[in-house]
């Protein structure tokens, strides 16, 4: 599993086990090896980075699941101080 630091997904995995979190949390932590699963592809077509519109929907999918679990925790406060 390709995740940003083993705390991150250790922390990220036990929150995919609550029933609630499973969704969004499932899907934030398969997006970096789709993303890297892009970057390989991109690679092995001997591009030497993603387009600007595949970067745009590896944000865009980043920002919904942010949202879903914005949603997903209505009681949370997200944001600054």
């Amino acid at each position: 599993m390709l995740c940003a630091g083993r705390t991150f997904c250790r922390d990220l995995t036990a929150v995919a086990e609550i029933a609630s979190q499973v969704s969004w949390a499932g899907a934030m932590l398969g997006l970096p090896m789709k993303a890297n699963a892009s970057t390989d592809k991109a690679a092995g077509q001997g591009k030497k980075s993603l387009s600007p519109q595949q970067r745009g929907r590896i944000a865009a999918a980043y920002d919904k699941i942010v949202e879903d679990a914005i949603a997903a925790n209505p009681t949370l406060s997200f944001g600054g101080a």
